[in-house]
């Protein structure tokens, strides 16, 4: 189990290789599949940029590997990615000029 309803999203997961299952839970002790992520998808994204708790729970199809990216790391690939983009695309770049 990658993490359950109502827990508290602190990792995105991008799944390296197997299959996840998201399921809901309709009625006590019944669940709902929601949809099944395989390799190359991010899961857990629900509730991790808001800070809401977890509304359906992820569990493994078989064997697993993914990698769990917690929001301190997150933030720093967005940031060097920004920045890279910044530098190296002039298409964004604007001249600075002195007022006169």
């Amino acid at each position: 189990m990658l993490y359950r309803s109502g827990d508290d999203p602190d990792y995105v997961y991008f799944v390296l290789r197997g299959a996840v299952e998201c399921s809901s839970t309709q009625k006590p002790h019944i669940s709902k599949s929601i949809k099944n992520s395989t390799e190359g998808y991010v899961v857990g994204r629900e509730g991790f940029f808001d800070r809401t708790k977890r509304s359906h729970s992820a569990r493994a199809l078989g064997p697993l590997l993914v990698a769990p990216i917690g929001r301190d790391a997150l933030q720093q690939v967005i940031l060097k990615v920004t920045m890279d983009t910044l530098l190296n695309d002039r298409s964004h770049s604007f001249p600075i000029t002195a007022p006169y």
